[in-house]
């Protein structure tokens, strides 16, 4: 009795923003987009513009549309290096560690949250045929999500 007592008093944990097909977009999800988006140097713009939510749900919109396919998989090797430089982008060892613990993070968790990313960021770059450095890029990303819009489900959760 007592546990469903604190469970009741204890507030809500997180927030569904959104669900794209099978994949479920938290409010954590945004907070931790925006954070990141300060710290992991990205070879495409697309984790700079926009809103945390609009970024979380496009990215969710593309990493369907990647699917499982090997072409966009990053390899082990690049994901462990963006990790490394991710971790020099903090102070210290200890700032790097205060951020994981902040997000309830090993490293091992990281490096999905960076993979999941670098297959966005490779589908973008596969699928759009303007440079990353050219500022047609953002306009183009936003065409090839309307010309995928029709085949992703995406449902919005009211608060």
């Amino acid at each position: 009795m007592w546990l469903l007592l604190a469970i009741a008093l204890a507030g809500r944990v997180d927030r569904v923003l959104a669900v794209i097909d099978e994949r479920v977009v938290l409010e954590s999800d945004v907070r931790l987009d925006e954070e990141l988006s300060v710290f992991d140097l990205s070879p495409v713009p697309f984790w700079t513009t926009g809103t945390g939510e609009e970024r979380q749900i496009a990215a969710a919109v593309l990493d369907v549309a990647a699917g499982d396919v090997a072409l966009y998989r990053p390899a082990d090797a690049a994901v462990r290096n963006r990790l490394e430089a991710l971790r020099g982008a903090f102070a210290d060892r200890d700032a790097w560690q205060a951020f994981l613990s902040r997000w309830g993070f090993e490293e091992s968790d990281m490096l999905g949250v960076l993979r999941q990313r670098m297959r966005v960021e490779a589908y973008l770059r596969r699928n759009i045929k303007v440079s990353p450095m050219d500022p047609a890029f953002t306009t183009a990303t936003a065409a090839l999500l309307d010309e995928l819009a029709p085949r992703v489900r995406v449902r919005r959760v009211e608060p």
